[in-house]
């Protein structure tokens, strides 16, 4: 009867033990899967919130009231977000790679791309802005802000986004911006035959 007893005991912890690992690798699971679903949550939050540097610009149209004024259905860019995504880039960059004026074909989709261009059709202008000078942006700021004529609100330089690439994680990693008038960029932002491009890391 002694022996019965001490099998029932014995059993009885087996059991117990087996059913806390049970509920202990359960519990574990279950805690992975909210841990994974919450990171996911956050990188697809955060990937969000850096494509809205750009996506906030595409599809802008611009509609003359009755009135005559003039109505956006969303925000226009102008040179001076344009130079804004260009320092963002460069910024973005050198947190991602070591030198971003000499990265390796094989890691590109790793860094932020800028480009300018005279018109959506032509190609003509700077791509990698993001690697041009202070003293090139100062020279966009200064020549690109208005169209040719007076230099008045409702004659403001706009410029289109086309968004050119995302990487595999989802995230825009090269926009081209263009005037929606074609311009001469390309003389602003070059001296003689060469483009003005940062020489060290800052």
């Amino acid at each position: 009867m002694d022996n019965v007893s001490k099998m029932l005991i014995i059993a009885a912890g087996v059991l117990i033990t087996v059913l806390t690992i049970n509920v202990a690798t359960v519990l574990f699971r279950s805690a992975t899967n909210m841990s994974k679903t919450y990171f996911s949550t956050e990188q697809i939050s955060e990937i969000n919130t850096f494509n809205s540097n750009f996506t906030r610009f595409v599809g802008a149209v611009q509609e003359e009231n009755d009135d005559g004024t003039l109505t956006e259905n969303r925000q226009y860019a102008t040179i001076y977000d344009v130079v804004t995504a260009a320092n963002f880039a460069w910024n973005y960059n050198m947190q991602m790679v070591i030198d971003p004026l000499n990265v390796p074909e094989d890691e590109s989709e790793r860094i932020l791309h800028i480009n300018i261009h005279n018109s959506e059709n032509d190609g003509d202008g700077c791509d990698d802005l993001q690697n041009c000078t202070q003293e090139t942006f100062d020279n966009l700021l200064q020549n690109c802000y208005y169209k040719i004529g007076a230099q008045t609100s409702s004659n403001i330089m706009h410029y289109k986004v086309n968004i050119d690439h995302v990487n595999g994680d989802g995230r825009i990693n090269e926009v081209t911006f263009y005037p929606e008038i074609e311009d001469n960029i390309d003389l602003y932002i070059n001296d003689g035959n060469n483009f003005n491009l940062k020489n060290n890391i800052d």
